[in-house]
C-alpha cells in the first residue's frame, strides 16, 4: 500500500508540474493531492512538488495559503533555504516586507551560495532586502554578475550602489 501511494504521489506530482504553466489551479489540485499521499514521509525530493504548489497558489494572490504550506512542510524537513526562499517570495508579494526580510534570511543562513543559484534568486533576494529599508546592492550585484547583458539589473544595481553609497549610515546597518 505504501509503494502504491508513493507511485500515485510521484504521478501526481508529474502531473502538476506539467500543468504549473498552464492551469495553475490543476496544477495546485495535484501538487496537494501529491502531498497528501506522502503524508508525513515527505523528502528532500518532495520539495519540488511543495515549490509548483506555493508558486501556482501565489500565482492567483493565495500567498497566504501559501506560506501555510511552505510552513506545514518545514515542520517536517527543516531548514530547508528553498522553502524559506519561496516563503520569503510569498511574504513580498503579500507586502509583507519585514516578515519576507526574515525569510529570507533564514533561507541565506541555511545556503550562504543561494544567491548563485540564479539571476532572478539574487534579483529577488536583494529586492527583499531593499524593500525591508535594508542594503540589498550585494545581492543585485550578483545578480547583474550572473548576467552582464542584462540592462534592468544594471540599472537596478547602481540605483541601489548610488542610494547606499549616499547613505553611508544605512550600509553600515546590519541586515
Amino acid at each position: 500500500q505504501r509503494e502504491a501511494a508513493e507511485f500515485l504521489s510521484n504521478l501526481s506530482g508529474c502531473i502538476a508540474d506539467i500543468c504549473a504553466n498552464r492551469d495553475p489551479e490543476m496544477a495546485i489540485r495535484y501538487s496537494k493531492k501529491a502531498l497528501e499521499l506522502k503524508g508525513d514521509n515527505l523528502t528532500a525530493a518532495d520539495i519540488a512538488t511543495v515549490t509548483i504548489l506555493g508558486i501556482s497558489l501565489r500565482k492567483q494572490g493565495r500567498w497566504r495559503e501559501a506560506i501555510a504550506e511552505y510552513l506545514r512542510v518545514l515542520a517536517v524537513l527543516p531548514g530547508n533555504a528553498i522553502l524559506f526562499y519561496n516563503m520569503a517570495m510569498a511574504y513580498s508579494e503579500g507586502g509583507e516586507a519585514n516578515k519576507a526580510l526574515n525569510a529570507v534570511q533564514k533561507a541565506l543562513k541555511f545556503d550562504p551560495e543561494l544567491p548563485a543559484s540564479g539571476k532572478n534568486v539574487a534579483f529577488n533576494i536583494g529586492t527583499i532586502f531593499q524593500k525591508a529599508g535594508q542594503n540589498g546592492t550585494q545581492y543585485l550585484k550578483k545578480a547583474y554578475e550572473q548576467d552582464p547583458n542584462d540592462k534592468v539589473l544594471w540599472a537596478t544595481f547602481k540605483r541601489s550602489q548610488a542610494l547606499h553609497e549616499s547613505n553611508p549610515s544605512d550600509a553600515a546597518r546590519p541586515a
